[in-house]
């Protein structure tokens, strides 16, 4: 599982406690478990090219929010106030 290798490099990055990175495993693993049997309902009340479509334009309409949204650095204090580590890492 991808998320058990990442996990260690997440809690370290993010400054998270390993409780959090437990339910981060738990959220990651919960939400296939909801959306394969609720896929599987879809499919049968409704023609498959419905739900493909619909995916795909939720797939898109979801991506094009994550591009417009703003960047986490931008909403970072001035570069001049942070310490000197935090202002090499910084990318602008």
């Amino acid at each position: 599982m991808l998320l058990g290798v990442a996990l260690p490099t997440l809690i370290t990055d993010l400054g998270i406690t390993p409780a959090t990175g437990q339910w981060l495993t738990t959220g990651y693993l919960l939400t296939p478990a909801v959306l394969f049997p609720a896929t599987g309902f879809l499919m049968q009340r409704f023609h498959l090219r419905t739900i493909f479509l619909s995916a795909l334009t939720l797939f898109t309409v979801g991506t094009a929010v994550a591009a417009i949204a703003p960047d986490s650095v931008s909403c970072s204090p001035p570069a001049s106030s942070r310490p000197p580590a935090a202002r090499s890492s910084c990318r602008c």
